[in-house]
């Protein structure tokens, strides 16, 4: 039986901004080149670039690696009729909301390019060939479900329950992970209380999609309609609205293939006993805005100093391995610290369409 015929370009889609690249960031590339040897990354780069980062000049050299130079205006302008809106909506997003101006643009730079839009914050596991027959795809998470509620201030008594239940299972599954026990995500308590405060939600740290996907340009016309200062309304709320909406063109998967563990349970990727990931599972998403600071701060010796403790160490030892970055020999040294060289522009080199 023959395979069915790809619709998403092998293509991971990723952005970034700022004159600072973390380790963290290029674990995150090397991982997917390593899990597929036939796949594309591509990095744009919005505003500042990170022209002095360390582990950003050693991607520059690297086979399926493209970095392309760009900017809001260029991105809302491949979207066609679409472009004057988007603009106008991202003028009033704040510069302070960071998240939202990437929520629109990965949605814009996807509709126009197709491939599979990843946040930096992942691990790959395994490639995601089986999923590029599909014309879009998208991933659900565990959540409180109290969090919409709360974040557009209302108050009322239902939230009492999943909250009390919320307090409980973190405050059960924290402290065993601190005092060095395996997760408890399985025992039969914090299962029940893992269902009084949780539900499905999509998120949309990963997403997948064909080249002027239906399913993203739903995405793109419902931004239209939110609220570009109320938080997640451009993110996981809208990808789950567009959902609910029309679920023709997009398939969805289940928390097991992006988001095993809630982005509350997020600790134990970095503490405890490491835990196993389900078969099923494509990456990890270590949720960086609950680890920031140590992400930030993350250094190879740190990597290799607890490589038999949990599993993102673990996992961040083998990447570092096979790309040469643990032990690096001289000429890998000298990589690091090369020259910048001079990036490629959007409309200049890159992958072709």
């Amino acid at each position: 039986m023959n395979s069915p015929v790809p619709r998403i370009p092998n293509r991971f889609v990723l952005l970034w901004t700022g004159r600072e690249f973390p380790l963290y960031c290029r674990l995150a590339v090397e991982s997917l080149l390593q899990v597929d040897d036939r796949c594309e990354v591509e990095i744009h780069l919005f505003g500042q670039e990170p022209v002095a980062a360390p582990h950003f000049w050693p991607l520059q050299v690297r086979d399926r690696v493209s970095f392309l130079r760009t900017s809001p205006e260029a991105a809302f302008d491949a979207t066609g009729d679409l472009a004057a809106p988007l603009k106008a909506l991202y003028s009033r997003i704040p510069a302070s909301a960071r998240s939202a101006q990437s929520n629109l643009l990965r949605y814009a730079i996807l509709y126009d390019r197709g491939g599979i839009y990843l946040d930096f914050d992942i691990l790959a596991l395994r490639d995601f060939r089986h999923l590029l027959h599909h014309p879009a795809f998208v991933g659900e998470e565990q959540v409180w479900k109290v969090n919409e509620a709360r974040v557009e201030g209302r108050r009322e008594p239902w939230m009492v329950g999943p909250t009390l239940s919320y307090v409980a299972a973190y405050a059960l599954s924290r402290g065993w992970s601190f005092a060095g026990g395996r997760s408890l995500a399985g025992s039969w308590i914090v299962r029940k209380l893992d269902a009084a405060w949780s539900r499905p939600n999509l998120n949309n740290a990963v997403l997948g999609a064909e080249p002027r996907s239906a399913f993203v340009r739903r995405l793109l016309v419902a931004a239209l309609e939110a609220s570009p200062t109320r938080r997640f309304a451009l993110g996981p709320t809208l990808v789950s609205q567009a959902w609910q909406a029309d679920r023709s063109e997009v398939e969805r998967l289940p928390s097991a293939a992006f988001y095993f563990e809630p982005p509350t349970y997020s600790f134990r990727f970095f503490e405890g006993a490491a835990v196993t990931p389900p078969e099923d599972a494509l990456l990890v998403h270590y949720v960086n805005s609950n680890h920031r600071r140590e992400l930030e701060r993350l250094t190879v010796g740190e990597i290799e100093a607890k490589a038999r403790g949990p599993l993102f160490y673990q996992l961040a030892d083998g990447v570092c391995r096979r790309a040469g970055i643990i032990r690096a020999s001289g000429a890998e040294s000298a990589r690091l610290h090369r020259p910048p060289a001079r990036l490629a522009d959007a409309g200049e080199k890159g992958p072709e369409r």
